[in-house]
């Protein structure tokens, strides 16, 4: 494992690191961030800082080291000052140059930045916000627009199915059979016209006595017609 490697370790447990000869890397809470290219959003995270110390001393993250390498305290301190020396000749040259893992150091204006990497892991801090594929987010928003489209007319077709068929079944019965719809008359035609006022005349029966009586007179008056008839004659002749 790298000095670098060992320097991100330490940070991660413990926040801060002190390295002899060289100043301090320490981490500190960094926004959301666009990428490069505004194509990936990167959520809040920790964020790598450097401040320069030259008369630094050390001794914690030595023992830290020994404790790694299995190595005695004046190893790891001679490892420590291989890698920090070599820094430093590339800032006294003001070169520009990348650390693995920490960050990297350009200069501007004859100062030195160092630009601390973001350290992406599992920080209660943030409760597991993970980076954004804005590109991504485009695609799916289409895809999700075109799923919604579909699900709505889905759904207006399942509706029609829930009321049209009722509604036809009804409408069939109703046709065919309509007293399973309606239930059976409680009237008909002919008491509909009597309740509203319309009178029925009753048949007219003959009365046979009447008729009798009247046959009888009108087989006596001729005879007593003939009778006066003959009488008249006879006294003509005397």
């Amino acid at each position: 494992m790298k000095i670098s490697a060992l320097i991100l370790a330490y940070l991660t447990e413990n926040g801060r690191v002190r390295i002899t000869g060289f100043g301090d890397f320490y981490l500190e809470n960094a926004a959301a961030v666009l990428s490069s290219g505004n194509k990936i959003l990167l959520p809040p995270a920790k964020k790598i800082t450097w401040s320069p110390d030259y008369h630094a001393e050390g001794d914690d993250f030595e023992k830290y080291v020994a404790h790694a390498r299995n190595s005695s305290l004046q190893e790891a301190a001679d490892e420590i000052k291989v890698q920090v020396t070599y820094w430093k000749n590339k800032l006294n040259e003001a070169e520009n140059f990348e650390v693995e893992e920490l960050g990297a150091f350009k200069f501007s204006l004859d100062e030195v930045q160092f630009e601390g990497s973001r350290i992406q892991h599992e920080m209660s801090d943030f409760y597991g916000l993970e980076e954004i594929n804005l590109t991504d987010l485009k695609k799916k928003k289409g895809r999700n627009a075109e799923s919604r489209g579909s699900f709505r007319i889905g759904k207006v077709l399942i509706w029609t199915l829930v009321l049209g068929i009722p509604a036809v079944a009804l409408a069939y019965f109703g046709i065919t059979q309509p007293e399973k719809v309606f239930g059976k008359k409680s009237f008909d035609l002919a008491d509909l016209k009597i309740s509203s006022g319309e009178k029925t005349t009753p048949p007219v029966t003959a009365d046979s006595t009447h008729m009798n009586v009247k046959d009888s007179l009108e087989h006596i008056v001729p005879d007593s017609a003939a009778t006066a008839t003959e009488t008249a004659v006879g006294s003509n002749n005397k």
